[in-house]
């Protein structure tokens, strides 16, 4: 359970050359449940709350924020859940990374949303930039 927190039913049955019941069964009686909380590798939680406080000290001298995030639609399927004690969380990896993946930009001013571009290609710093330049900066200057 340790080694593969997040490994299907069926992938333990097959590693343990018994049905996926027999799984589920023995998962029950040691008090696993199913569940899993993903964490980007990247985050920084000092760095969320400095950015909560400048985004603070912005609103109060009336200046527009501009909210812009990307996501993505992966074409693999994480592992969204795994198995772990009662009373304690499952946590995962996700390879952000990942090739095969279909990137959306979007930007929220108030409760506008505008500036929406797909990219069938990682975000760097350029796609952004490009982005930025034709699209959000103008309609916020």
């Amino acid at each position: 359970m340790e080694q593969y927190p997040d490994a299907y039913q069926k992938e333990r049955a097959e590693r343990f050359g018994v049905c996926k019941k027999t799984i589920w069964q023995s998962l029950k009686k040691l008090g696993l449940t199913y569940k899993k909380t993903l964490f980007h590798p990247k985050t920084n939680e000092s760095d969320r709350l400095a950015h909560q406080q400048k985004r603070q000290q912005y609103e109060k001298k009336d200046k527009s924020v501009v909210f812009i995030d990307e996501s993505g639609f992966s074409h693999d399927t994480p592992r969204t859940h795994g198995y772990s004690p009662k009373g304690h969380r499952c946590f995962g990896l996700k390879n952000w990374g990942a090739k095969g993946r279909t990137n959306v930009i979007g930007a929220l001013l108030g409760t506008t949303l505008f500036a929406i571009g797909l990219f069938d290609c990682n975000i760097n710093r350029d796609v952004f930039l490009c982005l930025d330049h034709k699209n959000i900066a103008p309609r916020t200057s």
